[in-house]
Order: C-alpha cells, then structure tokens, then sequence
C-alpha cells in the first residue's frame, strides 16, 4: 500500500489548490488536461474534507494550510498538511505534506507533536510516512494534540518551520473513514 501512497499523493497534491474554499482536480479529457473544481465536503475548524472520485475509486481526505510559517520571508508555493483514505482500501489513511519548496536531497521533514516526533522521508516538495505503523501513531499524536509543529530544509538550506492547529483534526477524520467505507 505505500507504493500507492507515493504515487497517487502526487495526485493529491496537485489536487488541493485552494484549502479554504475549494479545491481544483485536473482530470484528462484525451489531449487536453482540464481544471475540475471540487468542492469541500464540510469543515471542522481548521479542517476541510473533501472527497473526490478518481477512475473507479473515490478519494476522500481532510487538509489543512499552517497557521504560521517562519522565516516569514521565504518565498513557497502551496504549503499543505493532508490525510488520505480510499474507498477501495478504507482501512488506512495515508499522510502526506506539501512544503512549498524542494527539500534538500537526502533530508527528513520532522514532526513534533507534544514530546512526540516523527521523521518523514521527503522528495521534491512533498514528504511522506515511511510504513504505516508509523502513520497510525502520527494519527493518533495528531488526535491527542492541539498543534504541531513541522521543521523541514529547502534545497537552498534554510530551515523552516510550520505550526499547524489540530482543532478539528478527529472529527475530520471520522468523516473521511465515513465518506470511504
């Protein structure tokens, strides 16, 4: 299942545009490529869920944009916190990150949750958790907490830091297991 995370969260991340109010999919239609626009299911304070359909599956997942990013001055693209379940496979929900900038090769994105940390592997933009045990205890820190705090380090070696807000978080995830049984 972690080879479907890797490839179909690239999927995602292109998916999510706008957190707040909606969010746009890019579905082929032969030779040209068009902007669908999905919108939210609900929101849970700091939490969207949306779900989507893909092929003959359906996507459903929460996201959520940080409520601070330091240094203030570093210029990123989309950053995007997301949990991720498919109908075909509801049993697991797949975490990934899209951080704004390219990672510096060979890094980890750090997680801290409480006294908890995680460490996720990273490619390009985005960062993901390696193998699911380690995915059930990071959703189970992000249920227990109020915030979390993520420190990652683009390629040009600045280290930034996100502080996310969990308010909403649980109820986010009971909808998406809901929405995909």
């Amino acid at each position: 299942m972690r080879i479907r995370n890797i490839t179909f969260v690239a999927f995602i991340m292109t998916l999510v545009l706008g957190v707040a109010s909606s969010a746009f999919a890019q579905r082929d239609t032969g030779n040209n490529k068009k902007m669908v626009k999905v919108k939210p299911v609900v929101k849970y304070r700091d939490w969207t869920v949306f779900k989507h359909p893909v092929g003959n599956d359906v996507m459903c997942f929460t996201a959520s944009s940080p409520k601070d990013m330091i240094p203030k001055e570093v210029k990123r693209s989309e950053v995007t916190f997301y949990v991720t379940r498919w109908k075909s496979n509801p049993a697991n929900a797949q975490v990934s990150i899209l951080i704004g900038y390219p990672f510096k090769e060979g890094s980890k994105l750090n997680i801290r949750i409480r006294s908890q940390e995680f460490k996720l592997f990273v490619k390009g933009d985005k960062a993901w958790v390696r193998d699911d045990g380690d995915e059930k205890l990071l959703l189970a820190a992000m249920r227990r907490g109020s915030k979390m705090k993520i420190t990652g380090v683009s390629a040009q070696g600045i280290m930034t830091t996100d502080q996310y807000s969990l308010s909403g978080i649980s109820k986010a995830l009971n909808k998406i297991k809901r929405l995909c049984r």
